[in-house]
């Protein structure tokens, strides 16, 4: 703490990305300031004393108690915080998405991770500034997790997936239960015209879920990690093609599609992730042999190898 005092008093004003993953050896188990362990007083303390100088915050969710701590009633204002990563314990209970009794007037990126058991009313709370996140990173969660926040984050503009997995029945208190009627996921399908960029890095399965129940119209960037081939080949027989019609670039991160899809007849740029590919010029020939018309440019990671002539 003596470090991160220093380093506070040296900084001035300037503003703050601070990062509380750990605290010694000492466990938050109240949510009462008298019962914190002297550590994580001291740390209480110093963020209460910095809080509307930090920029971008990662916290672990155990010590959110004493790093966002008000008292009984009040709340604590973070006013220039924009952005927010919540690394949860694996298995961990979650009553509140965000943080409770905290004020975020400018927050717009979050970054969720580490397998939270999000609870129905972890999203019913309409303090909370959801309507103003227009970056979202969530990995290590169920689907219905994600499709969850996705609603509630009805201005979402950047979405990232990665790591999630379908829902474990084992987990009977998931986000399951939510009411998906009162959700606006009554119809089966989450329809978010805000949304410009997507990427994933899904299992197959999880893919096709997440293109049956969503309808992405403004999606103008898709980036597809892993299970490409797969996707491509889901994308024409499942006919995603409403979702994804007005994709400009493409990027893809591992095997090369042997055959282009129907739904992405928009597409002018494809991206082949640097690090990613190690295809050779017969491979990329062949690629470009698949190419529909519209696609003008081909690159593997910034290095255009291919334009239409």
């Amino acid at each position: 703490m003596s470090l991160g005092r220093l380093f506070v008093e040296r900084s001035g004003e300037c503003l703050i990305d601070a990062v509380v993953m750990t605290l010694e050896d000492d466990r938050i188990t109240s949510h009462t300031a008298q019962q914190f362990p002297q550590n994580a007083r001291r740390l209480m303390d110093l963020t209460k004393s910095i809080s509307h100088r930090i920029r971008g915050l990662a916290v672990e969710w155990k010590l959110t108690a004493c790093v966002f701590f008000s008292p009984a009633g009040g709340t604590r204002s973070f006013s220039r915080l924009r952005s927010l990563q919540l690394k949860y314990a694996s298995g961990f209970r979650i009553d509140d998405a965000l943080p409770f009794n905290v004020q975020f007037p400018r927050l717009n990126e979050v970054h969720i991770t580490g397998h939270p058991w999000f609870y129905s009313d972890a999203f019913q709370n309409n303090t909370l500034p959801f309507s103003s996140i227009t970056s979202l990173r969530l990995s290590t969660c169920s689907i219905r997790a994600a499709m969850m926040l996705l609603v509630c984050c009805n201005q979402v503009e950047t979405l990232e997936l990665a790591d999630v997995y379908e829902y474990n029945a084992e987990m009977r208190n998931d986000v399951e239960d939510v009411d998906w009627e009162m959700s606006g996921l009554a119809d089966g399908v989450f329809h978010c015209p805000s949304l410009r960029s997507l990427t994933i890095g899904l299992h197959e399965e999880i893919m096709k879920m997440l293109f049956q129940h969503t309808q992405f119209p403004g999606l103008e960037y898709l980036c597809i990690t892993q299970n490409s081939t797969q996707f491509m080949q889901r994308l024409s027989a499942e006919g995603w093609r409403s979702t994804l019609s007005n994709v400009i670039t493409i990027s893809i991160g591992d095997a090369l599609p042997t055959r282009w899809s129907q739904g992405l007849e928009s597409v002018r740029t494809v991206e082949l992730l640097e690090g990613e590919h190690t295809a050779t010029a017969a491979d990329l020939k062949a690629f470009v042999g698949v190419l529909p018309d519209s696609v003008e440019v081909l690159t593997v990671g910034r290095k255009v190898v291919w334009i239409r002539p």
